[in-house]
């Protein structure tokens, strides 16, 4: 999957969609895992435009957190485990901060 304008209007409607299902106690695997996988693939993308930008470390790992958390709460709604998520929001943290600090 590839980072567009496209993927972020489908993660839009899948939020609507996820809100609506819930509502009317649908299931909502199949559109969370879309989300997780437009949520990795924006991620990705910005990782190699934070590089290319030369984007401050501190406004990177911010924004990696974000999306990190995002994922997580995405996993947690279907019971997918979110251990590697608080691994790697642990990890930015350790990166930015230190290990002595996180």
């Amino acid at each position: 999957m590839q980072y567009s304008k496209d993927l972020v209007l489908r993660s839009q409607e899948i939020v609507k969609q996820v809100k609506e299902a819930e509502k009317l106690n649908k299931p909502i695997d199949k559109l969370v895992k879309e989300q997780i996988a437009i949520i990795e693939c924006q991620k990705d993308e910005f990782i190699k435009r934070a590089d290319k930008l030369g984007l401050d470390e501190l406004g990177k790992a911010r924004v990696e957190i974000q999306l990190y958390s995002n994922l997580k709460f995405w996993a947690k709604k279907i019971g997918l485990p979110v251990d590697k998520y608080d691994k790697l929001i642990k990890d930015v943290q350790i990166r930015i901060l230190g290990e002595e600090n996180v």
